[in-house]
């Protein structure tokens, strides 16, 4: 073997060991977010509410980080309760990309019916 093959040789090894570790850990990180996935597909969802309104959501699977950053549960619940407090016909759904989340259901009282059956003495 000469020298130049035994330099080569010495620049390989540690470069096949080195994609070998990479490999390893893009399959491992493919794993844990599967994992992650069906943990928070187990959770259940969390619930906001303001005056009129519930909404319940769940974090996103895809957009964690964003959820994390956004404050977790407590902060987003916050922002939610604010931005629905501020105006209670929000879609909801366009900022939910915004939060990482994921909203599952928005339930809204119905307007009271204001119309009277019958005649009403007295009003003009």
């Amino acid at each position: 073997m000469s020298a130049g093959q035994i330099v080569a040789l010495a620049f390989a090894v540690p470069l096949v060991l080195l994609l070998i570790y990479f490999l390893f850990r893009t399959e491992r990180a493919g794993e844990l977010a599967e994992q992650r996935q069906k943990v928070l597909k187990k959770l259940p969802d969390l619930i906001v509410t303001a005056p009129g309104i519930v909404v319940s959501y769940r974090p996103s699977p895809e957009k964690l980080s964003v959820f994390t950053l956004s404050g977790g549960e407590a902060g987003v619940s916050k922002k939610l309760s604010e931005m629905l407090a501020a105006n209670p016909d929000t879609d909801l759904a366009k900022f939910a990309d915004s939060f990482g989340i994921t909203v599952t259901n928005v339930e809204r009282k119905k307007p009271e019916d204001r119309s009277y059956p019958g005649i009403i003495i007295g009003h003009d």
